[in-house]
């Protein structure tokens, strides 16, 4: 089945009524769920067809509300979303395409955080085909500085293209020295010849010759060292922290920060626009 990601998006001046919810004023009969769109793109990569991964997006109304009283709305429009119905709804889309990370649009996002709504995405682990993808995308990197989860183990290696793993300088790794830490060490040296140099802080990497620097930020918490990376790094946050690309965006313009979540807004049109256009948002994102 692969790696299914699931994107919702606000639709402007849609309804969504589940069924047999009663009629609109006026008289016409209820459409049955007719509203919601729901479909699958993809997979990412066509070109190369080897990477299972499928994008879905779900489309979720603007102004959300059930039916009320003699079977007829009440009040004047836009009425307000009804949270309970519409949490039912996502988890249900979650569950219908067997989703393993969801986002959400960005302005969408804002308005459920302030709804304390507890359907909060952005906290699942980029998956290793979109990691291998972009890390073979970046062009000039001699050096990767890896920032390591403190309280979680990682099984096995860092999904990382060969070509890009021979060209490297160094190979930096920032945080405790689990087990993940021993099989990325016995692998670079045994593979490429390349040690494996632990640092105690992103400062101490100002001291190496380093032309273009890989940031793997695979924290779930913490925020981003921006002042001590070098001038034109790369910055791949393996879980699309709102609060790390907000730190980067607003104080070093020079970093490019990317994400699986900004992956998708990027090389994606939405919906209400162009529709999902995936040939062209991967050619374009090849040539950067």
């Amino acid at each position: 089945m692969g790696y299914r990601i699931l994107y919702f998006y606000k639709r402007e001046n849609t309804f969504y009524r589940e069924r047999n919810t009663g009629r609109m004023g006026g008289g016409r009969k209820n459409r049955q769920a007719g509203n919601v769109s729901f479909e699958e793109k993809g997979p990412l990569g066509e070109q190369d067809g080897d990477f299972p991964v499928r994008v879905f997006f779900c489309g979720l109304p603007e102004y959300y509300a059930r039916a009320a009283g003699l079977g007829r709305w009440k009040g004047n429009f836009p009425i307000p979303w009804n949270p309970g119905q519409l949490l039912r709804l996502m988890q249900n889309c979650c569950e219908y395409v067997s989703a393993d990370a969801y986002y959400l649009e960005e302005g969408f996002e804002r308005e459920l955080e302030a709804l304390e709504f507890g359907f909060t995405p952005g906290r699942q682990r980029m998956c290793p085909e979109l990691i291998y993808r972009l890390t073979g995308q970046f062009r000039g990197i001699d050096g990767i500085l890896y920032l390591a989860e403190e309280s979680r183990e990682r099984q096995g290696e860092l999904p990382l293209q060969d070509k890009l793993l021979r060209k490297l300088h160094y190979f930096f790794y920032l945080g405790e020295k689990g087990e993940q830490y021993h099989i990325l060490e016995e692998n670079l040296w045994n593979e490429y010849g390349m040690p494996l140099m632990p640092v105690k802080s992103a400062g101490e990497l100002a001291t190496c010759r380093i032309s273009r620097l890989l940031v793997l930020d695979d924290r779930q918490e913490g925020g981003a060292d921006r002042g001590a990376l070098p001038r034109g790094s790369v910055y791949l946050d393996l879980w699309s922290d709102l609060g790390r690309r907000t730190q980067i965006a607003e104080g070093r313009v020079d970093i490019k920060y990317m994400s699986e979540y900004l992956y998708l807004v990027q090389n994606l049109d939405t919906p209400r626009e162009n529709g999902y256009n995936v040939r062209e948002g991967n050619e374009q994102c090849q040539k950067k």
